[in-house]
């Protein structure tokens, strides 16, 4: 779903869908669209199968810039194969900044102190991992138009795998906007990803 296509925060930046949330759309269309129109459609493919920066580092790409696969790829795999991958992605059940999901406009102020928290959970039962970030949004000047080259957003807090567990505790950077990200991982290359955009005010 294209980020011209979503709902906003207050201060206009728009909501990305989790990529559980992702999945369900990728579904949707490909039955009900593709799939449905046999006398037409000679086939699919996936436009972004890679990593793209735009308006977030995880809204179109299905893989990461790192190398780890989402759930979109399940999702084709199964799709195209009619049946599952032998190892799946993590899935998000619910993430939640200050108990406030992405779609409550987030404000936050500026030294104090905030909790985020994830549920996920995974088709295998494997071990999963969490890895926290905390980012910058693209100044609106830096947007990219049609797809062109936008730059990426600076790390303000980073957690690596492992280091953090499915909370996070942190204290609010300066007044301005953010987005924090969380990524679950298996000990399989797969990846499940979210983000909340939120603003930060003195």
């Amino acid at each position: 779903t294209g980020h011209w296509e979503v709902e906003k925060t207050s201060w206009n930046r728009p909501i990305e869908e989790s990529s559980s949330q992702k999945v369900l759309a990728f579904q949707d269309r490909y039955i009900n669209i593709i799939q449905k129109d046999q006398n037409h459609c000679l086939g699919s493919y996936v436009f972004l199968w890679g990593h793209k920066q735009e308006r977030t580092p995880t809204w179109y790409g299905l893989l990461l810039e790192s190398g780890e696969e989402t759930e979109m790829i399940d999702m084709m795999h199964f799709l195209w194969n009619d049946k599952w991958p032998d190892n799946r992605a993590p899935q998000l059940v619910d993430f939640l900044l200050e108990n406030q999901r992405s779609i409550a406009s987030v404000t936050l102020r500026e030294n104090q102190v905030f909790s985020s928290n994830v549920i996920a959970k995974d088709p295998e039962n494997d071990s999963l991992t969490y890895k926290w970030e905390i980012l910058n949004e693209v100044p609106v000047e830096k947007q990219s138009e049609g797809g062109d080259f936008e730059p990426a957003s600076d790390k303000i807090i980073q957690f690596d795998y492992g280091q953090k567990g499915d909370e996070l505790t942190f204290k609010a950077p300066v007044k301005g906007e953010y987005r924090i990200f969380i990524y679950v991982k298996d000990q399989n290359g797969k990846v499940a990803t979210a983000n909340i955009p939120f603003l930060v005010t003195k």
